[in-house]
């Protein structure tokens, strides 16, 4: 029997099947992630099918100066930035002045410093937040090597995206060998620094990209948008109404694209409601109740901290691996619960000019001190407990406890906006994005780039359509594609505790899937390249979370089901 018909056809198949799975991974990539819009990002559009036109931006926030941002690409001849808090539209909130010194707070933990400041209208200002790689790119592609110049002259430490997690105790694979350096390569950055200092760079950033051009067709004002006006056919907005600060009546003012980056309040949504009637937008948003406390303890560097660090042997959670230097790790500890087995994290790291630790958890207590703070990292439980030099770096701040300043929180609201439900009710020229379409869950610090990837995806459909019936609709489609595994990873975590009040409609079961899936990738993760480069590209927005899902992960994930490496140990 000859073989020469079945080799043909393995030859002819073999490239059929490359080009296949090249083909699958461009769509999922051009779907799910804005990484393919980095190219065009930051490119000035000449003769844009926006030019002439007038944008306005509710909301002046991290959201809002992204957006305006990118929309001086596209020709507008007016960006109006309309923003409720004067202090945020000030010379000294764009120079970097963060504080005014600290006041007493007396909880039910304890009494402790906290930052006292004059951004009054941002729940987390002071507090610690993450960053991913993907925003690191964003950021480079709009304001070019200004950005890092600025950022690193406020103390914002540039590092590698290793933050030595552990979920449940099982580390994580990093994929440095996809980044050798004899290749010039690293891995990617991402931004370790506070959300006060964060915010008053990238405003630095937009001052001066808007000082520095010919004409900026940025400007800002003091205000709250609150009406839109629709054509006659409802299809589209005509004007707003703001109300200018220290104003008694509004006035109005033409707009061919609104944007709503309000945040959590969403009065995009509410705004829309009242000029439309549409009762279907009555039914767009979903809400649930985490029950999510958290604290950050900010601390200055104790002396000969240094010196003191470096003798300590900090692992990364993975057999056969050196251990991390001390001296150069921007963090030392992300340690992340199932929530299945218990509802604390904890983690601890340097920050710009200092040193800070954190934890919370479901319904947490709140440790105020440094020292009920290492009380309660003792108490985390998981497959693996907390490794004990972490808890040698926090004896090592002790000197410095009294100095600490601490921020609390407390999340009771999780809220997502489907507007791409409202295609046939929505006008043409509205776009929402950064919370004002999704508030998940701070404990997964995805916030901020979350407002990035909107901007990015709004860009994308910028320079593909002009005014037109299908813009609004585009931009929704898009964003839904690539927000809606972050709400329900998010949402689906925390249905893994009972303390959380669900979507109504919703029981805590849903879900189920995700988390037994996770809970056996966790232990995948420690021992295998391919999961933890898969895992670690989706938590750096730099891939789809369908990459964890490939083939060769789901086997090992079901193999780990099947011959557990450890016992699975749940709540009673």
């Amino acid at each position: 029997m000859s073989l020469v018909p079945y080799a043909t056809a393995l030859a002819l198949a073999l490239p059929s099947y490359w080009l296949l799975k090249r083909a699958l991974l461009n769509y999922m990539m051009r779907t799910y992630t804005g990484v393919p819009d980095l190219d065009a990002l930051g490119k000035d559009v000449k003769d844009g099918k926006w030019k002439g036109k007038v944008a306005v931006i509710a909301g002046g926030s991290i959201a809002g100066l992204l957006t305006a941002r990118v929309l001086s690409d596209h020709g507008f001849a007016r960006i109006l930035v309309v923003e409720p808090e004067s202090w945020a539209l000030s010379d000294e909130a764009a120079d970097g002045v963060t504080r005014i010194g600290t006041r007493t707070i007396t909880s039910s933990a304890g009494t402790y410093n906290s930052i006292a400041h004059k951004r009054s209208r941002v729940y987390q200002y002071t507090s610690i937040h993450v960053y991913q790689a993907l925003l690191t790119m964003i950021l480079r592609k709009l304001f070019g090597s200004g950005f890092d110049e600025r950022a690193k002259g406020r103390g914002v430490l540039f590092a590698r995206g290793d933050m030595n997690v552990r979920f449940s105790g099982w580390g994580l694979r990093i994929p440095y060998s996809e980044y050798p350096t004899s290749k010039g390569l690293s891995l990617p950055e991402i931004l370790y620094t506070s959300r006060r200092t964060f915010e008053g760079v990238l405003r630095d950033c937009v001052r001066a990209f808007v000082s520095a051009g010919e004409k900026s067709p940025i400007e800002f004002l003091n205000g709250t948008v609150t009406d839109l006006n629709l054509s006659s056919n409802a299809k589209s907005i005509k004007s707003v109404n703001i109300r200018e600060e220290g104003a008694s009546a509004t006035s109005e003012t033409e707009c061919d694209l609104f944007v709503d980056c309000t945040g959590a309040t969403q009065a995009g949504l509410k705004m829309l409601s009242r000029a439309s009637g549409a009762s279907k937008l009555a039914t767009l948003r979903e809400n649930y109740d985490p029950q999510m406390n958290y604290v950050t303890i900010e601390l200055p560097y104790p002396p000969n901290f240094e010196e003191d660090i470096a003798k300590i042997q900090i692992d990364s959670g993975i057999s056969g691996k050196p251990p991390i230097d001390a001296k150069t790790a921007p963090w030392w500890l992300v340690f992340a619960p199932d929530p299945d087995v218990d509802y604390r994290a904890v983690f601890g790291g340097r920050r710009d000019n200092g040193i800070i630790f954190g934890g919370g958890g479901w319904a947490s207590d709140m440790p105020v001190t440094l020292a009920q703070f290492r009380e309660y990292a003792e108490g985390c439980k998981s497959d693996k407990p907390v490794p004990q030099w972490f808890f040698e770096i926090i004896d090592l701040c002790m000197p410095v406890a009294d100095e600490a300043t601490v921020f609390e929180a407390k999340i009771n609201s999780c809220s997502r906006v489907c507007y791409e439900r409202a295609a046939d009710v929505l006008p043409s020229n509205f776009i929402a994005l950064g919370d004002s379409t999704m508030r998940l869950n701070p404990r997964f610090g995805e916030g901020v780039t979350k407002a990035a990837l909107g901007v990015t995806t709004l860009d994308g459909v910028l320079r593909s359509y002009g005014p037109s019936d299908n813009f609004a609709p585009t931009f929704f489609k898009r964003l839904a594609a690539r927000t809606q595994g972050l709400w329900e990873g998010s949402k689906w975590t925390d249905y893994g505790r009972e303390t959380t009040t669900p979507v109504p409609g919703e029981t805590l079961n849903e879900g189920w899937h995700f988390r037994w899936y996770k809970s056996r990738l966790n232990r995948v993760l420690e021992r295998d390249d391919a999961a933890g480069s898969a895992l670690w590209h989706n938590l750096m927005y730099l891939v789809p979370a369908q990459y964890v899902m490939a083939p060769g992960i789901v086997a090992k994930v079901l193999w780990e089901a099947i011959f557990p490496t450890a016992p699975f140990v749940r709540r009673a």
